[in-house]
Formats: C-alpha cells, structure tokens, sequence
C-alpha cells in the first residue's frame, strides 16, 4: 500500500467524528490478573445462555457472573492449558479449540468439560501433513455430528460420527493454482467459507503466500484477514485491501449491522464500515483478540497484552463543568442554557454546544439565573446584585433567594423581602415577617414558600392555611394554568398539589414512586409533565387526563454525578441536570430507554437441604419433615451496573418481602405444610424486569401426625381392646373397662394436670399427680398429697368435678376420695395409701373392683 495512503489512513483515524467513537459517555472498565483472570493474554469472549461472560486465555478457562471470576484448568477437564476460541453451535454444545490442537466441549450454560473423542485423529492427520503451528479458524457440527474445521493452513476438514476424515479442501503456501473463495451452510448458526479450486461468483483467492487467520462474512462480502493483510471479496468485483502497510491484522468480525471491526497488533481496534472505510478506533496501543457485544448491548475487548475491557456506553452525558456546583438553570427561546454556579459564576452553553462564560462570581455566592419570555430578558442575581442582559443592574442588598420562574416578570425574594420587577424596573418592595423561599402571583394574590408552609396575601392579610398537607416547609412552587394548580417542592412530603380554586390539595411522595420524600425544586415541563429535584434523584411525573398519574426517576446508578438534584431544565429534546459536581444531559428518548424491560439471567443456581447439596428439582420440591433447613443460591449478572439487591419471601410462611444483596438465601427449621419461594431482582428499589424464581415447596408431616395413620392407630387400638374384652377381661370384671380407659388417657395425655383452688385467701395450684387422697371435714375438705396437707372450702361431692384428670380418682367413703395410682394394698373394706388405712364404706365396696393392679 503507498505510504500516501497510510497517511491518510492515520490522519482519518485521528479525526473521527463517529458516535461510536470511544466518547466521553462511556465507561470503561479493565479487567486483569489481580481482578480474577487466569491471565491477561485473552484470545476469546463467549456469552452463555446464563448471561455469564466466558474467556478463553493462555492459561486456561475463566467465566465472569459480574461479581466474580471462576477458573478452569486441565485438571477440570479442559484438554489444554492454552485455549483459543469458542465456537457456539445449534445444538447448545461450545466448542473450544487449544494451542495443542486437542478440541474439547461443554453444553452451554453448564462448566463440565467432555474432549473430543477424535482428537487422535486431528493429531494424526497434523503429523502426516506437517502441519506444525496451525490453528482452527472455523469450526461446526452439523445434524449428523459430523465435524467441520477450517484451519489456518487453508485446508477444509471433516470428521464424521466413526471418526473418518476427509479433506474437501487443501492447500499449501505458496499456493499455485488459482483458489476461489466458497461458503458452505452447516447449521443455523454457522457456515464454513473456505477456497477451493472450484471457481465461484467470489474473485480468485489473491495472497498466496499468506496464510489465513479468519474468514467471515458481512453484508453479502467476505472479510479474509491474512498474517499480512485484510481482504474485502465481493462478488464479481475485485477484492478491496483495507489494511495499511505493515499493520498486522489480529482478528475481525461484525460489529454491528452496519459496522465490522479489524484488529491490529499494537494498534488497537478499527470499526469499517460497508465500504472499507475506517469510522472509529478503539484501543490504541493493544493487541485487541476479540470484540464481543452482550446481550446488554455493551463491549467486552479482550487483548493478548492487557487483560478484557468493558465498556458501556451511558445514556447520561457528563462532560460539562465536572467538580463545578451548578445551582440554577434556565434557558432562552433560542435554545441556549444559563447555569448559575454556587460560587457567584454564571455560564451560557450555546445551542451550538459551546460554553462561555458570562460573569465571574466575586463574592462567591450562589448565582441565579432566569429568562423571562415576555420581556425577552435574563435576569441573574449574585453579587448582591440583579443583572438583566439588556444592562440593566439592580440592588439586591443581601442577596437573593429564588427568582420566580412560572409569572412572566420576576418577583425577587430576599430572605424576609420581596421585589416586584418589570423591564429592569422595581415596581414593588415588601418586607414581612418571614423567611420567603419563593414566591408566584395569581389573581392579585401573592403566594409564599416558606419554612412554615404556604402562605397567602389576599391584600387584607395573610390567609391560614389549616390543610396538614400545605404546612410543610416549601422552598419552591409553580403554577400550571392550564390545570389551575400549583406544584409545591416540600422538605418532607413530595410534590405536593394544591388547587387554589377548589382548595383540593394531594400530595406525591415516595410510597407513590418518587425517589425521595425532600424536594427542594420543581419545574413544570407543560400541563401533563413535571419534574422533581430530589434528595435521591431526578423525578419525571407525567399525568393523564383523567388525572392519575406515573412516576420515573433517575439516580447514580443511571449515571447521575449525584443524587442531590439542585434544577433541571429541558431545552428541546435534552434534559439537563444541575448537580453539585456538574451538569448532566441526556435525551428524553435515553431517559425513557432507562426504563426498557431488561434482562438479569435471574436463577436458581444451588439448593441444599440439610447443608447437603441437591440437584435442582424439576417442578416441585417435595421433602420430609426432619429436612427443612434449606438454603438456595440465586444468580444474576450485573454488568455494568451495582450489585443486584433481591426480594424474596416464602409465601406461606411468610407474605412480606425481605431485602438482601447476599446471593445466599437461607430457611431453618420450616415447619411442614406447602410453600412457594419466590425470587425478584431489584435495581436501585425499582423492578426492570418481570423475571421470577417461583419454586414451590412442600414440607411433608411426620408419618405419625397424618389422618390415615392416626385412624388406623384408632382402629387398631379399638379392636385390640375388643378382643381383649371379648377374650379374657369381661368375662371376669367388667371394671377393668374403666382401668384400661384411665390408662390409655393418661398414655396419650402426658402432660401434667393441675388443681387449682384458694386456702386462707391464696391461690395455690398443684399437680393432680401428688394428690394422695382427700377427706371431708363438714364444708371443709382435707387434701392430702405427697409434701403437705391443704385444706380448703368445698363439698367433697363436688371434687371430682373440679379436677381436670376426674378418672384418675375414686369415691371409696361418704368422707374420702382416693387417687387410684397411689392405693398401695387394698382388704374388703380398706384401702392403703402411703402407710394410711383409708376405710371403705358399705355402700362403696363395689367400686374396690375398680382398682385394678
């Protein structure tokens, strides 16, 4: 190539003016050895279906989640140390190709590597052919698991399910017959191109003493990109060289429908266009191996010399005056913006783009700036000064606090004064009693912002305001004549709106979608938008018709400077944001694009049960009762952007959300019955995207608390005791009924019973199981028990039914009841408790045959 045209290459480089260009709106992120890479000579970037990054290094495997780097060596399974390339195919497998020559795959999505069962055969057919130092250009399996390559030496090989191979196409450098360039379709995903001694509509093959590194298609062309030089073939038209002299091309592919990229050592990335005309330069100075777009429409470069770059491009602009505190924004009706800084200066940004500045701050206070349409005038207060653009200068003793920006000549508030101002002219000066944040006028009325709510001057006095929602502190309003309300920027409450026609007054705050409950500026767009400054944010709140209304905003995470909004305003198509570390810009369709559905390969990626890993379910998750400690890890990728925080929650356990950045989420101790856990991403607080873990769970009872187990045991048990009746007990004592009745209710009923009765005024409670016995005396009774004797006001007739165990005790005399567990000895006409001889009276001797031993 002339060396007249490397120069023009060079100076075009130089003077790109292309948007996709590396720009001031992008970030930029190095990822090395010290972040997580095995190493920062990376030939290849692949995407898996997880949205995990994937890289392919000199020393080995390394995949990306967005939080951390994961690596793979041979001893994983890869067949080499030093892996080149990743070829996805249609039938979800990965292939990959290595220094060695040995191939190996993985399924897509999955980290177990399996080798190719024929890579002897390669190696065989390398021997054989000499073929020391190639490498594989393209690589496909078509539907019959035969293998397709294409490598670097120029020859095109099969390889089919038994292991035979064929050679379609083959040639060595220098090469002597004419080679033309060929396409051949494999798969959906994938074709082979190659030459061959076929002729095709493609020109003859003209770098024969080049070897090949890549072919790949673009726009109805073939890029061939030698050791020495990159070829556009075209068909029926001569191949185009659009590479300089002694630039060594790297790699290449498609950029983008419009755009391919060329690689060179050293010299970083080149984006052509259609026509082999270089548009932008990425890099400069890296060896780059690889340029891959995600899924999120960001960058990955990998380079063999510096490691992978990220780069994003930002919807927020953020080149003007950074590290300037911006304090008030207006604009004319030619499109050119006014700042005014916190430090007195004030700035004119051009709606050609150029900034200037008008005035240097020399006392440094906070500037202000205004335009008013109808006088076609801008007024700047600072300095203790008002300034207008016709040369006017008014005295503003103390400084201003809020120029009004919604009446169409200025009113000036100064702390506890205000002025009324026409053509650079005072018409009014009012001091009161209060300090005036801003101020509006509407039918002859003066309305206030002040640190004590709003405030209104009818003329005769100031109007209470007794609505709770107007008393908050308010450090600016605007009205909106076309709804007939004011917009009210409150420290505490939102936006709140106030009718000053009907008195109807709401307000918009954070559990409605605002970023932040402190506004300190409001700026109203037309009648159906308006824009919030916030402590948290820039807010948007666009109503309808019928009058209900939506909520966006935009923060750091967006790319914001801060989130401490001192003004926006919007000029045209561009919104601009005053903050105090710069101003920001982006358009109204970026700022809507900020919302755009988006995609976090949300999933669950582990369970384990009992602290044992698990194999995901499919569908249901169904455990026993003893395996409810479960734990689940959860995966997301968050390039680009903070650290996903999650909502989740166990419905059926619980219906709140719970909150947590940790990727681990973890249950104890679930007590049986049916559960669903459920899984969100959460970006700055807001959903952006509708994906959801939803993984059903059931904890199954213990065998023994089921019906059908608790009904056979009822049944069982039912006919035990009828045969055992039937049998042998009542053919002798029909009594043994109720013994056997005791017993079983005192087996299925262990937990202790209790009497609780008075004595001399105290309430005293004991286990009916130390109850010896109890013996009447008149209205009195004895009751006796292991440790001591209570007595206490009762009949012993009424006894048994006080206490919660009534089968546990037996009436043996008009004057003593017995607890049968403790009768030690029993005669005809005594029973022996604890050494005591209870007697037994005639009518009771019966009930004897009720205790049974």
């Amino acid at each position: 190539m002339p060396l007249k045209t490397v120069f023009r290459f060079i100076l075009l480089v130089l003077l790109l003016p292309y948007p996709i260009a590396m720009a001031q709106n992008v970030t930029l992120k190095n990822f090395k050895q010290e972040d997580g890479l095995p190493s920062k000579e990376v030939y290849d970037i692949f995407q898996d279906k997880n949205g995990v990054m994937w890289f392919a290094t000199d020393r080995g495997l390394a995949n990306y989640n967005g939080t951390q780097f994961k690596k793979f060596e041979p001893k994983d399974g890869l067949a080499d140390i030093t892996v080149f390339d990743f070829f996805q195919q249609e039938n979800g497998q990965v292939w990959c190709s290595t220094f060695s020559g040995k191939l190996f795959y993985f399924e897509n999505g999955t980290e177990k590597f399996i080798p190719y069962r024929y890579n002897y055969v390669i190696e065989r057919f390398i021997k054989e052919n000499n073929l020391a130092g190639y490498f594989v250009s393209s690589l496909a399996v078509d539907a019959r698991n035969t293998l397709h390559l294409f490598i670097t030496s120029g020859s095109y090989l099969t390889i089919d399910a038994t292991g035979k191979i064929t050679i379609e196409s083959k040639y060595q450098l220098p090469v002597t017959n004419p080679r033309w360039l060929h396409s051949k379709v494999i798969n959906k995903i994938q074709n082979i191109e190659y030459f061959s001694g076929q002729k095709s509509e493609y020109p003859e093959y003209v770098t024969r003493r080049q070897t090949i590194k890549r072919i790949f298609g673009f726009k109805g062309a073939k890029i061939v990109i030698t050791d020495g030089t990159t070829w556009i073939y075209r068909k029926n038209k001569e191949p185009q060289c659009i590479s300089p002299e002694n630039f060594e091309p790297l790699e290449g592919n498609g950029y983008d429908a419009k755009h391919f990229w060329i690689s060179y050592r050293g010299k970083g990335v080149f984006i052509y266009d259609e026509n082999g005309n270089v548009v932008a330069q990425n890099l400069a100075g890296h060896s780059v191996s690889k340029v891959f777009r995600d899924s999120f429409n960001a960058l990955w470069f990998s380079t063999v010399d510096g490691g992978v770059f990220y780069r994003k491009e930002e919807k927020i602009t953020k080149n003007i005056l950074k590290g300037v505190y911006i304090n008030s924004l207006t604009s004319d009706t030619e499109g050119n913006l006014f700042l005014g800084c916190y430090n007195g200066d004030i700035y004119k940004k051009s709606n050609k783009g150029e900034l200037e500045m008008l005035h240097r701050g020399q006392m440094n206070k906070p500037a202000i700036v205004q335009f008013y349409k109808v006088e076609n005038s801008l007024y700047s207060t600072v300095d203790q000064k008002i300034f207008t653009n016709k040369g006017k200068i008014l005295s503003c003793t103390g400084g201003a606090l809020k120029v009004s920006d919604d009446t169409p000549h200025p009113i000036v508030s100064r702390f506890g004064v205000f002025n009324a101002i026409e053509e650079g002219t005072v018409l009014k000066v009012d001091t009161l009693k209060f300090r005036i944040n801003d101020i509006s006028k509407l039918n002859g009325k003066y309305y206030f912002a002040t640190i004590r709510g709003l405030k209104i001057e009818n003329g005769n006095g100031f109007i209470e305001m007794k609505n709770p929602l107007l008393n908050y502190r308010f450090d600016d309003l605007d009205y909106e004549p076309e709804r007939k309300v004011f917009y009210l920027a409150s420290l505490g409450g939102g936006v709140v709106v106030y009718n000053p026609f009907t008195g109807k007054t709401f307000n918009i705050d954070k559990s409605k979608g605002l970023s932040d409950d402190l506004v300190t500026e409001v700026y109203v767009e037309n009648k159906n938008t308006v824009w919030a400054c916030t402590n948290y944010g820039l807010s948007r709140i666009v109503f309808g018709d019928d009058g209900t209304y939506k909520v966006r905003y935009i923060t750091t995470s967006d790319g914001l400077f801060e989130n401490q909004i001192r003004d926006v305003e919007v000029v045209n198509d561009t919104i601009y944001v005053a903050t105090a570390n710069g101003l920001c810009s982006l358009s109204k369709k970026d700022f809507e694009s900020i919302f755009d559905k988006r995609k976090y390969y949300l999933r669950l990626k582990e369970i384990a049960v009992n602290n044992v890993i698990k194999e995901k379910p499919i569908g249901k998750l169904s455990l026993a009762y003893d395996n409810n400690q479960l734990d689940f890890w959860v995966e997301s990728v968050t390039y680009g952007r903070e650290e996903s925080v999650y909502r989740y929650k166990l419905k059926g356990l619980h219906n709140n959300w719970h909150y947590t950045s940790d990727r681990k989420i973890s249950y104890e101790f679930i007590p049986p019955g049916d559960y669903e856990l459920q899984v969100q991403v959460l970006e700055d607080n807001r959903l952006f995207s509708d994906e959801k873990i939803l993984l059903p769970i059931t904890i199954r009872s213990p065998f023994w608390t089921t019906w059908w187990f608790i009904s056979g045991a009822f049944l069982l048990l039912g006919a035990l005791i009828y045969l055992f009746f039937r049998i042998r007990v009542l053919t002798y004592n029909q009594d043994i009924i109720r013994e056997l009745l005791r017993l079983w209710v005192r087996k299925i009923k262990k937990k202790e019973k209790y009497f609780v009765f008075r004595e001399q005024g105290k309430e005293i409670r004991i286990k009916t199981n130390t109850i010896l016995y109890v013996k009447s005396s008149g209205n009195y009774m004895d009751i006796v028990t292991e440790e001591k004797t209570y007595v206490m006001r009762c009949k012993i007739g009424d006894f048994i039914n006080k206490v919660p165990d009534p089968l546990e005790f037996l009436r043996v005399h008009r004057s003593y009841i017995i607890r049968i567990d403790k009768v030690e000895q029993k005669t005809k006409k005594s029973v022996f408790i604890m050494k005591t001889e209870i007697p037994v009276g005639e009518t009771y001797l019966e009930e004897l045959d009720k205790i049974v031993f």
